[in-house]
């Protein structure tokens, strides 16, 4: 079980990482979705990525 959560752990930092290195060198915009329980938090490098994210999210909830 542990290993498991290790790896969890790992593909997220490695999620993370690979969107700021891709918005710092090609510069371009990115968001994300994430769901934490009943709760959805969406992120963006501009408040129109953030929104695109969200309805996106919310989207997929709705499924």
């Amino acid at each position: 079980m542990a290993r498991m959560r290790k790896l969890g752990y790992a593909l997220i930092m490695m999620g993370i990482a690979s969107l700021i290195v891709g918005a710092v060198m090609v510069g371009g915009e990115f968001g994300g979705f994430v769901m934490v329980g009943p709760m959805p938090v969406a992120f963006g490098s501009s408040p129109q990525m953030t929104v695109i994210a969200m309805s996106l999210g919310l989207v997929i909830m709705a499924l």
